[in-house]
This record gives structure tokens, sequence and C-alpha cells, in this order.
């Protein structure tokens, strides 16, 4: 079995509080090689959104 590691992301959100994107929107654009992590936080590569961020 290889080994694994599980991240805990904070989901970026809207001005109203309201969750922009899904757990499953954020793995399709990983498995998709569509992300950037800069300082912690996940940038899709095509438009630049901030998806959401590392915590540590």
């Amino acid at each position: 079995m290889k080994p694994q590691s599980l991240l805990k992301i904070r989901i970026s959100v809207d001005i109203s509080g309201k969750q922009r994107y899904t757990e499953e929107e954020i793995k399709l654009e990983f498995s998709n090689d569509n992300i950037n992590v800069e300082r912690k936080l996940l940038i899709r590569k095509n438009d630049g959104a901030v998806m959401g961020e590392i915590l540590i």
C-alpha cells in the first residue's frame, strides 16, 4: 500500500459566507493537475481563483 497523507483545507467562501466550491470540485481540479499551491493557498491554474487554504 502506498503511503497516504490527508490535508485539512478551508474551502473558499463568498461575501455572504456561502461555500464557493465543493470538495468534489477541488478533488477534480487536483486530479486534472489544475491546482498550484502557493503559500498554503490552492490556486486554480486556468483563472487564478483561490479555491481554498491548507490548514496546518
